[in-house]
């Protein structure tokens, strides 16, 4: 599920910043919509998720994850360089000083990967004006919070505001939604389960922007924390809308799944196939 999840998320970007509730953005809407997407916004330290920069990682060549400190970077890249200038270390090549430094063998000389990301473009005062200012908010932050309170009651906000969206996402649909009512549920095809994870992560995003430790986080990491829980989100959702049912799945756009669906049985192949 894994694997489909990230095939699922490849056209789109979500718009985290820009409170836009009625749809997903794919990469041509973002190249037009200025600084309000992902697409084109810049973290603090001058990191820009967007696929527009480059694909590649200039320093190994895996995939790209935004504009990093000055060079289109993965984040593997991206961490070796913060780390390596924060704690200012000294490497050596064993070698010629000439390494290869690819996806498979970044890891092996940390000499010849930190000179490269210095001749892609990455800047050392890019980090430091990140630690300075991540320094200088933090403790703001911490005076507001008075213990856990606020972010207890932050989290109990964002899932009631949450809630709201789902409910008005559920009103969109042709009928009430009846979770008990089976009779006039539709089965659901491979074009239906997909509308129902985009209305669920949808519901994740904007619960997430509500919770105010999220969005003090860079704009880089609030789409990888996103992407890593996707699929837990969308299995609890699923799990917790069926716990009533017996062989049946409810999607969240109100159409099921039972055990010999064609969508089961073309996941079962599509499994098998990958095994």
């Amino acid at each position: 599920m894994e694997m489909h999840l990230k095939e699922f998320f490849k056209p789109f970007r979500m718009s985290v910043i820009n409170g836009n509730c009625n749809s997903f953005v794919t990469d041509s809407d973002m190249t037009m919509a200025g600084n309000n997407t992902l697409a084109t916004s810049l973290n603090s330290n001058g990191t820009a998720a967007t696929a527009a920069i480059s694909q590649h990682c200039a320093i190994c060549g895996d995939r790209a994850t935004g504009k990093h400190y000055g060079a289109a970077s993965c984040d593997g890249c991206k961490g070796f360089f913060r780390r390596s200038v924060r704690k200012n270390h000294l490497y050596t090549c064993r070698f010629s000083r000439c390494c290869v430094v690819d996806k498979d063998k970044r890891n092996q000389c940390r000499y010849c990967r930190l000179r490269k990301c210095f001749k892609a473009g990455m800047k050392k005062e890019a980090v430091q004006n990140e630690r300075d200012r991540i320094s200088c908010r933090r403790p703001s932050y911490e005076e507001n919070t008075q213990g856990n309170g606020l972010s207890v009651s932050s989290l109990l906000n964002a899932e009631m505001l949450s809630r709201q969206v789902g409910a008005a996402l559920e009103q969109i649909g042709s009928s009430p939604v009846n979770d008990y009512d089976l009779t006039n549920k539709q089965l659901a095809n491979i074009n239906d389960v997909c509308d129902s994870m985009k209305q669920q992560l949808l519901i994740l995003v904007e619960w997430a922007k509500y919770i105010p430790a999220f969005t003090e986080l860079q704009l880089d990491d609030q789409v990888a924390l996103l992407r890593a829980h996707a699929g837990e989100h969308l299995l609890l959702g699923l799990a917790r809308r069926s716990m009533h049912l017996k062989d049946i799945l409810l999607l969240g756009n109100n159409r099921i799944i039972t055990k010999h669906s064609p969508v089961v049985v073309l996941s079962d192949s599509r499994i098998s196939s990958d095994l």
